[in-house]
């Protein structure tokens, strides 16, 4: 039992089972929890979750949750205890249209592994089409509201590779790839839908010129599991042992955690224009100088709602000048056509706001193989 989760016996019918005082139960996030406060040696297939991980700058999911006062989600709040909430979520889809719907379902906010998780199961679905429709329109969507005090933590394809390796060497152990999503850099993706070995799917990664992006593992032996894991950090659970898989996953985010550490100097200077440069480097080696790289990536960050981007120069080099319109955060992209890029962060710059712009660059752009930061005064 991990020292962290308190042992709940009375989960499922017990205080998450009178949260809300409805005919409605939590009952699976009830037995996911019951799981891992005694181990979580096997559970079944109907247990079937999805997992997100948090950077939380130390606010707890509950007393971020309870801000929310915008009008898409309806939401209710229990804190059950110490380490647990539980969050009744209720959000309209495709308002005002003829397919308005309501998608509805509980989440539940933990700690296990010393990682800050968010989850819902499969029977806490109340209302959707299916349980992936709540996860992606409603469960991940709430999180997502939360950017900056709660952002996912997301993996490079680097940090996955190495993380399934170290897993394809345990002793006693097979790993074997169900499922792989292998993308290219601004240009796509290609899933493979059968069981192969690691290193088959890494080969036509590399034949391809691409990166691993997604995989559903399935890892033999007394303490096997099967998931699925995505560089967006969302991990899903199928069946196996739940503890193992969860405190494995874990050793992965901890390999995300050395990239992160590489940005955090921008703190230092929040006033500052220009304290640090930051140059990162691709999985992938990508022709910046070319029209169709440069402009893709212009589209990545022009995409994303929470930006206002201007290109300032277009040739010989890239530079553009990227606003976070949530922070006031203003960042300058620079680009020499060598395969790299160089950030600059300008005034109200912080790491949190520079962690999620190179996510959303390695997300949606290409994959990030390192991050470098170099003082310049």
């Amino acid at each position: 039992m991990q020292e962290h989760m308190q042992p709940l016996s009375s989960l499922g019918v017990g205080p998450i089972g009178r949260v809300f005082h409805s005919q409605e139960r939590p009952t699976g996030l009830a037995q996911l929890i019951q799981l891992l406060s005694e181990g979580g040696t096997y559970a079944s297939p109907e247990i079937a979750a999805a997992f997100v991980p948090l950077e939380s700058a130390g606010n707890s999911p509950y007393s971020v949750f309870r801000t929310y006062d915008g009008r898409s989600f309806l939401a209710l709040h229990r804190q059950v205890t110490e380490s647990v909430s539980v969050h009744s979520l209720t959000r309209k889809v495709n308002e005002y249209s003829t397919d308005e719907r309501d998608v509805s379902g509980y989440i539940a906010a933990f700690k296990y592994s010393g990682i800050q998780f968010v989850s819902t199961t499969r029977q806490d679905v109340l209302n959707a089409r299916s349980f992936t429709d709540f996860r992606d329109s409603c469960f991940l969507r709430w999180i997502d509201t939360f950017y900056p005090a709660l952002d996912p933590i997301r993996i490079s394809s680097i940090d996955l590779v190495s993380f399934l390796r170290s897993l394809d060497q345990v002793p006693g152990a097979s790993l074997t790839l169900l499922r792989s999503t292998i993308r290219f850099p601004h240009s796509g993706s290609q899933t493979t839908e059968r069981a192969e070995k690691l290193q088959t799917v890494l080969a036509r990664a590399d034949d391809e010129q691409g990166f691993l992006d997604r995989a559903t593992i399935e890892l033999g032996g007394t303490d096997g599991y099967t998931m699925s894991i995505a560089r967006t950090g969302l991990l899903l659970y199928h069946c196996g042992s739940l503890s193992h898989a969860l405190e494995d996953y874990a050793q992965l985010l901890d390999r995300a955690a050395t990239r992160k550490a590489a940005v955090r100097s921008v703190d230092a200077n929040p006033t500052q224009t220009y304290p640090t440069a930051v140059q990162i480097r691709f999985t992938q080696p990508i022709r910046l100088g070319l029209l169709e790289a440069a402009s893709a990536l212009v589209q990545t960050l022009e995409e994303d709602p929470l930006y206002s981007v201007t290109v300032m120069h277009g040739n010989p080099y890239l530079h553009v000048s990227v606003t976070d319109l949530a922070q006031g955060a203003t960042y300058d992209v620079f680009s020499n056509g060598e395969g790299s890029l160089r950030v600059y962060p300008g005034r109200n710059a912080h790491s949190a706001s520079l962690e999620h712009l190179l996510m959303r660059i390695s997300q949606n752009f290409s994959d990030i193989s390192s991050i470098e930061v170099h003082q310049t005064v």
